[in-house]
């Protein structure tokens, strides 16, 4: 016959509270070893020590949160992003955050990132590329506008006939067979 098992099993690291937190302080400040603590409370020897950890740095037993937050982006920082990208369209992402550093605003690579996708400017940067000539330079940047347009408008049904229209007539422009014409 097999050990019958418990579905319910406690989770390894439990959030303490106040009075549990003060148990243990208190023991320790008693000369408790974290193993005898661990062992009267039923709590787990590593926990013991990092709530005494943080009682000898802190001073007081559950470390503060901080209450404010601020933001990593704020409006001034995403407008400078959107200047940015409108003044140099074929600089890559990195290149980019690197001129906003270099202008003395700090900011993640990867908030950067992620604030560009929400402005709309996401992976479809048209990018320079070694041996690129200036066509290659506007069919890209073409193509990253009809992939925005086709992504924002005509995937969500935002578009009314007009658009469509300019959707139907910019797609043969992007593999290269008729020239843009939009059908306003």
């Amino acid at each position: 016959m097999t050990p019958q098992t418990s579905s319910i099993t406690e989770p390894k690291r439990q959030e303490l509270d106040a009075f549990i937190r003060g148990r243990i302080i208190g023991q320790w400040e008693k000369d408790a070893t974290y193993r005898e603590i661990s062992k009267a409370l039923d709590i787990p020897k590593s926990t013991v020590g990092n709530v005494v950890k943080v009682f000898r740095d802190k001073g007081v037993s559950k470390p503060l949160t901080r209450l404010v937050r601020e933001p990593n982006v704020t409006k001034r920082t995403q407008s400078a992003m959107v200047r940015l990208f409108h003044s140099e369209l074929f600089l890559s992402i990195a290149a980019q955050h690197q001129r906003l550093v270099d202008a003395k605003i700090s900011i993640c690579m990867t908030i950067f990132h992620k604030n560009m996708e929400l402005l709309g400017f996401n992976s479809h940067l048209a990018a320079p590329k070694s041996g690129f000539i200036e066509k290659h330079k506007k069919t890209r940047l073409k193509w990253c506008l009809y992939k925005y347009f086709y992504e924002h408008y005509f995937l969500r049904g935002l578009f009314r006939e007009r658009h469509k229209d300019y959707a139907l007539a910019i797609t043969p422009y992007v593999f290269g067979c008729h020239k843009l014409i939009p059908m306003l």
